[in-house]
């Protein structure tokens, strides 16, 4: 956790009000997602297709502000603005992928001149108890990883902001079905903490195997005269593909993790939606309008609590690169030269 705090810590003093910026614009992008979603119902209350009572007295009576209008300019009073919200969230999303690309992007530059400068300013001692390689893979390998992260972090945001808007409207729509909805979630959120656990434990395997290969390589690379002289070139080559076949293996492994619990989110979202539905109808008897509600307010938070499970998985893998980064500042401020 602490690792976790330094890297917002690093983030809030780049972007600033950026970051803050940002986030409003996320929320709002949130409000028209609810807002598309309550759409979405009048659509149908107007086209006859559910009930007006469908979602309790306070979505009844927005509802009821449509029944004052002429039948014939209902349904295309609803999807004029439906249309145009579409369209306003989707500009507005655009502006905000771009204003996420200069953060994550230009984060990765503070971080590679801050952490670079400190390692310039180290004294002589320092460089004589560390290998090159490491430093070098350190520079350029795990802070591009934590820049990776970056945008794992506002992917988080993003879909924590949407989740609370969307849960606030719903419990406005159908108290228990999103009560239901977010006990399934929160349980198969802990039961599924051990692909947390995975990740972090993938990442720490990666940042190791970084160091082993830049290492290797660059040793192989100076020393090439001993190699051609002594005819080693084919233990080298064992051992190059015996590393980089371990790298495939990683990789490999990461999609495994994430479409696994992906797949199982995507699993547990289709059994737990047929269950409630079969229990509304057969203990409950609940209307089609009721069903209806179900099944939008279910399609529209599972996705959004996958992705926040996918980012804090994300971040996970990178928590390794967070610390070595961390850690090699550190050493660098105790090593800094005596400035006169």
């Amino acid at each position: 956790m602490n690792d976790i705090v330094y890297f917002l810590k690093q983030i809030h003093s780049y972007a600033g009000r950026m970051l803050y910026v940002n986030l409003l614009a996320m929320t709002f992008i949130g409000l028209l997602e609810g807002i598309g979603l309550l759409l979405l119902i009048l659509m149908l209350s107007v086209a006859g297709f559910i009930d007006t009572n469908a979602g309790g007295s306070s979505f009844t009576a927005v509802i009821q502000f449509l029944k004052g209008m002429p039948d014939s300019i209902q349904l295309p009073f609803v999807l004029c603005i439906y249309a145009a919200i579409v369209i306003g969230q989707n500009m507005l999303q655009r502006q905000i992928t771009i204003q996420n690309a200069v953060i994550q992007n230009g984060f990765l530059l503070y971080l590679r001149m801050e952490t670079y400068e400190a390692l310039l300013h180290s004294d002589w001692s320092f460089f004589v108890r560390k290998r090159k390689s490491d430093l070098i893979n350190l520079v350029l390998t795990e802070v591009t990883r934590t820049s990776g992260a970056t945008n794992a972090f506002l992917q988080f945001l993003a879909s924590f902001i949407f989740t609370f808007i969307q849960i606030v409207l719903a419990f406005w729509m159908s108290p228990v079905i999103t009560a239901f909805v977010l006990l399934s979630g929160s349980t198969i959120v802990f039961l599924n903490r051990k692909f947390l656990k995975k990740s972090l434990a993938l990442g720490n395997r990666n940042v190791e195997l970084g160091k082993s290969f830049l290492a290797g390589l660059t040793d192989q690379i100076n020393g090439i005269k001993d190699i051609k002289s002594n005819t080693l070139e084919q233990s080298r080559m064992s051992w190059f593909a015996a590393i980089t076949q371990k790298m495939h293996v990683e990789q490999v492994e990461y999609t495994r993790l994430k479409t696994t619990s992906q797949f199982y989110y995507k699993a547990a979202s289709a059994i737990l939606t047929a269950l409630f539905i079969f229990i509304a109808v057969k203990l409950f008897h609940a209307q089609p309008a009721q069903l209806m509600l179900i099944i939008l307010i279910f399609a529209r938070l599972w996705p959004k609590v996958a992705g926040i499970q996918a980012s804090l998985e994300q971040l996970a893998t990178m928590v390794p690169s967070f610390k070595a980064v961390k850690a090699l500042q550190y050493e660098c401020r105790k090593a800094k030269e005596y400035e006169a």
